[in-house]
């Protein structure tokens, strides 16, 4: 099988002036709308929704559905998965399954998570933390083996993100704002000094003390329409204050933020996606050659490649970060 030639014409430019980019779609991915990737040596992750988990143990040049094991007949959107060499956790509306075979095959979670409407997993070490609607938040302390509800002081229980930081927890809810544990998750406080009023903190992307937290309208029926977000914001004092980082970019939904170090890309419930210029705190559009009716669903980094997951795949661009 002849492997793919990934080309790619453009540099990151300073902020005023629209990134072009040209992205090279992924082959055997081009029938799933992707909502998450993950990766751990060669091989990465991809969840979709209702078509499970797609997996690649070659970097990426040929990709295949996973999904021995995963539960049939429900629901099969994948909302986020974490892989480590311990193995590899998907949660969504499922449940949580676990492989440790590179997903191979998965076996269903020991976690009494009961509207199994998982929406977020974060992993640091042996601990892991789980949050979604209704059940609040789980943590486990040894690879995902066990879970206990650690929910002391999250008046929310509609999690929207959950992340680690370097010595404390975060999450992010559905109307209450921002939760900081600072003890393992055996308590939460919220910390909301700077955040809009009942607005959902739907992402987080954690460097240092520097979180990037992305905002939805908080929609009181999760499966209705939600009001537009405030943009996003930017806590410098991990998590104590924050202000408002919207200079180039729509103060809309932020579906999705994520990165790798200061790069930093944001994806609206539009489907538009931006890089964030830290130097010039300023948020530049991607503009993308994709086909048409063609919408970004999460971005996800692996060394200077940048993998965007639409609802057309996988979309690969490899120069569109400069080292």
């Amino acid at each position: 099988m002849k492997k793919q030639l990934f080309i790619a014409l453009i540099t990151l430019v300073p902020f005023g002036k629209n990134i072009h980019a040209q992205w090279a779609p992924i082959k055997g991915t081009n029938k799933s709308s992707v909502l998450c990737m993950a990766s751990t040596g060669s091989e990465l992750f991809a969840g979709t929704m209702d078509k499970g988990i797609l997996s690649s143990i070659d970097n990426g040049i040929t990709w295949k559905l996973s999904n021995k094991g995963l539960q049939k007949g429900k629901c099969n959107n994948i909302e986020a998965i974490v892989a480590k060499k311990e193995g590899v956790f998907s949660v969504g509306c499922s449940g949580i399954f676990s492989s440790t075979d590179n997903g191979a095959t998965w076996k269903e979670g020991n976690i009494n998570y009961t509207t199994l409407l998982i929406q977020s997993i974060a992993s640091k070490g042996s601990m892991m933390i789980v949050g979604g609607y209704g059940d609040g938040i789980f943590i486990s302390k040894d690879n995902g083996k066990t879970w206990k509800k650690s929910n002391n002081g999250l008046t929310d229980k509609f999690v929207t993100s959950v992340a680690f930081g370097e010595n404390a927890i975060f999450a992010g809810t559905n109307k209450g704002g921002f939760f900081i544990s600072t003890d393992n998750g055996e308590s939460w406080v919220t910390s909301n000094t700077g955040l809009p009023v009942a607005k959902s903190v739907k992402s987080l992307y954690v460097v240092g003390n520097t979180i990037y937290a992305g905002t939805d309208g908080g929609g009181v029926n999760i499966f209705s329409t939600a009001p537009e977000g405030d943009g996003v914001y930017v806590s410098t004092d991990n998590g104590a204050t924050w202000a408002a980082a919207n200079k180039g970019i729509e103060k809309k939904t932020v579906q999705f933020i994520s990165g790798s170090g200061d790069h930093v890309f944001a994806v609206l419930k539009s489907g538009k996606l931006f890089y964030y210029n830290s130097k010039a705190q300023a948020w530049t559009e991607v503009i993308n050659d994709f086909p048409k009716e063609t919408y970004v669903n999460t971005v996800f980094m692996k060394g200077t490649n940048v993998y965007v997951g639409t609802n057309n795949g996988i979309f690969l661009n490899n120069t569109l970060i400069i080292k």
